[in-house]
């Protein structure tokens, strides 16, 4: 009987332990995220449909291990990163055409009518094969799948007047599958960077979908990132607190570099964001999970030599943060055209050495940037430059920067990768002409 007794007891201590957890897991909300960096297989040449659908499949049958490897490792989503089936090297509108294929059009916030390409017949499978496998990948691991692909929509100049010459607007398409495969959302790069393969929709999209565990995304590719919308609707209106950002960046270091504005982006708008990128090297890497500042994964390949990594984390649905910072107001372009010549910064270098203290002043026009800080006892020595700059950068955007980088050399252009040095404090302040955070 005192066995029986305490075996009970340990029963009821165990059930009591579970339900406790299994509470405050339902309290907090939290959710498993799987992102992929991802080195595509793709062709230098054109190719016909037969050749980039033998491509596409090659690529899809490396994400299909991924998403097989998420879902036992219990993620509720995976996203993929932009242009991963195909690459990104067409210049024409006619090149990348064999890639595309269309996508039925679905409303998140309102599905009478769901989608499920998986259970596509005949002459829809046909012209959708890529949309009907990734559907499959879905239900088959039960996980949520985001992906990028190329779509196609026939249009007629008689109907509609912005209908390209062509006949048809080709669109860098991101698409989320529930895990049961429905086709929840797509949503279409509102700001392309040098793309002339692809079309911008007439209005940036403001779309966000609400997944079968319960948390509300909100989807953005690329370039839409330096742009104030979609994420301003996103967020403000839409009260979205979980981003899904498929990307093919263009890292210029030391200022902008994916892992950066990924974080930066976490930070400015207080949110989970997962960021899904290319790993072919150093150029377009930058990958990772952040919540609301804090870099849960990231990765970030230094190198030459194309790599791809999966990364998993837990996050909360949301916090509870007062936001004390907003993006500044930024073009609505659709997509990027030079302003004017590059304005030179001012960067002021200086070595600091273990245990000093320092402050350190760069000016560029009406910008005074201040570098305060002081070096850890057990630090090595690094030549450190304050960076300004008040005027135009990198010919695209009117920018005001204050920033801290480790220097090579005297000139700080080439930027350092492997630093030793260690900062007991710092703090960066500038005279900016908006009390505006941009990134």
């Amino acid at each position: 009987l005192q066995l029986l007794l305490g075996m009970k007891a340990t029963h009821f201590g165990f059930l009591c332990s579970v339900l406790m957890f299994l509470f405050m897991r339902q309290s907090l909300a939290l959710y498993t995220a799987a992102v992929v960096e991802y080195s595509p297989h793709y062709a230098s040449e054109r190719v016909n449909r037969s050749q980039a659908l033998n491509i596409m499949n090659e690529n899809l049958a490396e994400y299909q291990t991924y998403i097989q490897r998420a879902a036992t490792q219990g993620a509720d989503i995976i996203l993929f990163p932009e242009d991963g089936l195909y690459g990104a090297y067409f210049y024409t509108r006619d090149s990348i055409l064999p890639y595309l294929e269309y996508i039925p059009d679905v409303d998140p916030q309102n599905q009478t009518e769901k989608v499920f390409p998986c259970d596509f017949h005949g002459a829809e499978r046909l012209r959708s094969p890529i949309l009907v496998q990734a559907s499959c990948m879905a239900r088959e691991s039960n996980i949520t799948v985001v992906l990028n692909m190329g779509e196609i929509r026939y249009c007629s100049p008689d109907v509609d007047s912005r209908c390209p010459s062509d006949f048809r607007y080709q669109y860098n398409t991101l698409v989320a599958f529930s895990s049961s495969g429905e086709l929840q959302a797509k949503y279409h790069k509102s700001h392309l960077y040098y793309e002339p393969q692809f079309d911008a929709p007439a209005v940036p999209d403001v779309v966000w979908f609400e997944s079968d565990f319960g948390i509300r995304f909100g989807l953005m590719i690329c370039f839409d990132i330096m742009f104030e919308e979609p994420q301003m609707s996103l967020y403000h209106r839409h009260g979205i607190r979980n981003f899904l950002w498929s990307s093919w960046w263009v890292n210029e270091p030391p200022l902008i570099t994916g892992t950066q504005v990924e974080l930066a982006r976490s930070l400015s708008l207080p949110s989970n964001f997962l960021a899904s990128g290319i790993g072919l090297s150093w150029y377009n890497s930058g990958s990772g999970i952040y919540s609301y500042g804090d870099p849960l994964q990231h990765w970030y390949n230094i190198g030459s030599k194309p790599i791809s990594r999966m990364m998993i984390a837990e996050l909360p649905e949301a916090r509870e943060v007062e936001e004390r910072r907003k993006l500044a107001r930024l073009s609505n372009s659709d997509s990027v055209t030079p302003i004017a010549p590059a304005t030179p910064p001012n960067i002021t270098t200086f070595m600091a050495n273990p245990g000093s203290s320092y402050e350190i002043e760069s000016i560029s026009n009406n910008l005074t940037c201040t570098a305060t800080l002081r070096v850890h006892e057990t630090s090595t020595s690094q030549l450190f430059g304050v960076y300004s700059l008040d005027g135009v950068y990198n010919g695209l955007f009117l920018a005001q920067i204050c920033a801290l980088l480790a220097c090579a050399d005297e000139q700080c252009i080439s930027p350092v990768l492997d630093t030793q040095s260690i900062l007991h404090s710092f703090e960066l302040s500038g005279s900016f002409d908006t009390q505006e955070l941009f990134i």
